[in-house]
C-alpha cells in the first residue's frame, strides 16, 4: 500500500519537495496519456 508516508520519501529521495513531486508525476501522466488510454481501450 502506498501510503503519504511512502510519497514523502521519494520526493525527499529525489531531493524535491512533495509539491513537485506531485507536479512532475502529473506531468508525466498527462504526456503518456494516449498510451495509457489505448492500453486501457485494448483491456476492454
Amino acid at each position: 500500500m502506498i501510503t503519504r508516508e511512502v510519497i514523502e520519501r521519494g520526493a525527499d529521495q529525489l531531493g524535491w519537495e512533495l509539491d513537485k513531486l506531485l507536479e512532475m508525476t502529473l506531468y508525466a501522466m498527462a504526456a503518456s496519456e494516449e498510451t495509457i488510454n489505448a492500453e486501457m481501450e485494448a483491456e476492454q
